[in-house]
């Protein structure tokens, strides 16, 4: 059921950072008779509306230039999406295409609108009226003026045109008359052709203009501060890959009744217990009607589940486990593919656990570069890969993978701590496996970081930022991100060579190496340590709703797969012995009877 949340009073003080200023609101629904559902166990954040900008020119009057209409505004998109804000010229729809915090962008149809209101009325101006609607706001823009719009005055009467009743003209008449049809077709033509001409060029300057002009908004951006997305938005297109999160994120069969909340914490205990957790896991990864996709999503959801700070050490206690013994079950000649993110479970989760527990060091070490390559790739979208990088690309590039793929003296003392800790527990992992060979270990330590994380974030900068890449800049970044994964892999294949990069990424393979030499010499990295650096960082984790709603989708994978788990319970002894077998099917009855 999906329904527009109505006007609440509450006052939301204005906005100092996005992760903040937020009010929480109870959740119900009348729904006749029915108390349960009348006051939720699930909170409803409250954040300061948004606020959208009549048009800054005499009289509210945009004539419009270019294939974008830009409408700029405050706070647009900390509770908004693109799907959900409708803008209107006249009663046509100017299709929305991007939404960031300052900046709406939308598409006007192709032929000009009427000159009426969204209700069909005539404007004073006859020009068409632009309306912005969210939910129940609705926002007055202004008017939309075509740059081509001509008014002709009826009645108006040629100088020289002959009047009804004159005589018919004679053969020299006729021919003079052929003639100067013939030479007025002939100077329309050209008048045309010029006009067709001209106005191409026109269009290619004024795209060029609002080209350069997104450029100088993106630079004005980064001078007043990055557009960084919230932590909670970062999480959902970062963990999912955008599509999976949005739909895992949103939907949920279980209600939110007070019994599907005990029927939810009662499956969380069950998680936080490590053998019912390790059987969980490993039956859903060997189920072979699960996708690569599904797996992915598993992976995701159980980290946002677990993501508290404790449970972060408990999370890579059961990755250790999982691990080893993925290892131990795999042939030698697939080790090394143990970790990789489409691979397994584990996989995911480790990727995941990166994203989570790093979020802090790219926005602090790494963003400003991320978003300096975008800004770049922008203002030379549609230009081949090979020319980008001759520029500036090619030094936002080596730049980043200097901070990717270096350690120098300077940030040893702020390397973060997940990372160290991590590597050194697939280090021991190796080492507890029998396992002597370093591409093994190495392949683990890329997979799960380098090519699950840092290309990610390379090839889409819109998961950690508030902006829109075009398709021209996707295609480019993509190329980008594939020659990082190559610097990452065994092989340098055709793309190093197309970038015009194969020297320097020959230098970063070589690099990459030493780098996972230099971490594995650094101090270790104790529990308590790691303790304390997430609760350094524990403002970024999602909230109590986010958690329920992944526990929620958590819950239909056990669903689905509960003849399977509840055999693989009754085969564990330990599980046996807690009696988790037991109380699982018991659970899984009642939430099937619930739903």
């Amino acid at each position: 059921m999906e329904c527009i949340s109505p006007p609440v009073d509450i006052s939301v003080p204005p906005r100092k950072n996005r992760n903040t200023d937020a009010k929480e609101a109870t959740v119900g629904f009348i729904m006749d008779a029915v108390e349960e559902v009348r006051q939720l166990r699930l909170d409803f954040e409250i954040v300061a509306n948004p606020e959208y900008y009549p048009f800054a020119e005499e009289g509210h009057i945009r004539e419009h230039q270019g294939e974008q209409l830009v409408i700029q505004g405050k706070d647009l998109n900390l509770a908004s999406t693109e799907s959900e804000v409708t803008v209107t010229i006249g009663q046509e729809e100017c299709r929305v295409v991007s939404l960031s915090d300052v900046q709406l962008n939308c598409i006007p149809p192709d032929d000009e609108p009427k000159g009426v209101n969204k209700s069909g009325s005539p404007t004073e101006n006859g020009l068409p009226e632009v309306i912005v609607e969210v939910g129940n706001l609705k926002f007055f823009i202004g008017y939309f003026k075509h740059p081509l719009t001509s008014h002709t005055t009826p009645g108006h009467t040629t100088p020289g045109h002959t009047t009804p009743g004159h005589t018919t003209p004679g053969p020299v008449g006729l021919i003079g008359g052929l003639v100067t049809a013939f030479v007025l077709l002939l100077v329309t033509v050209v008048v045309v052709i010029v006009r067709c001409v001209q106005k191409r060029t026109l269009n290619r300057r004024i795209a060029a203009v609002e080209n350069r002009m997104e450029t100088v908004g993106m630079e004005v951006r980064t001078e007043q501060g990055l557009p960084f997305s919230n932590y909670s938005k970062y999480i959902a297109k970062m963990v999912y890959d955008l599509n999976i999160g949005n739909k895992g994120l949103s939907e949920s069969s279980q209600g939110n009744t007070d019994q599907a909340m005990d029927y939810l914490e009662n499956f969380y205990s069950l998680l936080t217990n490590k053998s019912f957790c390790l059987v969980l896991i490993r039956t859903l990864e060997h189920q072979r009607r699960m996708t690569k996709d599904q797996k992915k999503s598993v992976g995701g959801l159980l980290t946002i589940t677990l993501q508290k700070e404790k449970s972060m050490i408990y999370l890579s206690e059961i990755l250790k486990d999982l691990l080893a013994d993925a290892v131990t079950k795999e042939n030698k000649t697939k080790r090394e593919n143990v970790l990789t993110r489409d691979y397994s479970i584990a996989g995911s989760m480790l990727t995941a656990w990166f994203a989570i527990t790093l979020y802090s060091y790219i926005k602090t070490n790494i963003g400003e570069s991320i978003y300096e390559l975008f800004i770049v790739m922008t203002t030379n979208a549609g230009t081949e890969p090979r020319d980008i990088l001759r520029g500036p690309a090619k030094e936002k590039v080596i730049r980043i993978c200097e901070e990717m793929l270096t350690l120098d003296e300077q940030h040893r003392s702020s390397f973060p701590a997940p990372i160290k800790y991590m590597f050194d527990t697939l280090d021991r992992v190796a080492e507890n496996s029998g396992i002597d060979d370093r591409y093994v270990t190495e392949r683990w330590k890329c997979d799960s970081l380098h090519v699950g994380l840092w290309a990610k974030i390379l090839q889409c900068p819109e998961y950690f930022f508030d902006i829109s890449p075009s398709d021209d800049v996707k295609r480019g970044l993509e190329v980008i991100a594939q020659a990082f994964i190559e610097i990452c892999s065994e092989s340098m294949n055709s793309v190093s060579e197309i970038i015009e990069l194969h020297e320097e990424m020959l230098i970063f393979k070589t690099q990459l190496q030493t780098v996972i030499d230099d971490i594995k010499a650094l101090p270790s990295v104790s529990e308590d340590a790691l303790k304390q650096y997430l609760e350094d960082h524990a403002q970024h984790q999602s909230g109590a709703s986010e958690r329920l709603l992944a526990l929620s989708k958590l819950v239909e994978f056990a669903i689905g797969f509960n003849d399977e788990i509840a055999e693989a319970l009754l085969r564990d002894e330990k599980c046996k012995q807690d009696g988790h077998a037991a109380m699982f099917k018991k659970l899984i009855s009642s939430m099937i009877e619930h739903q």
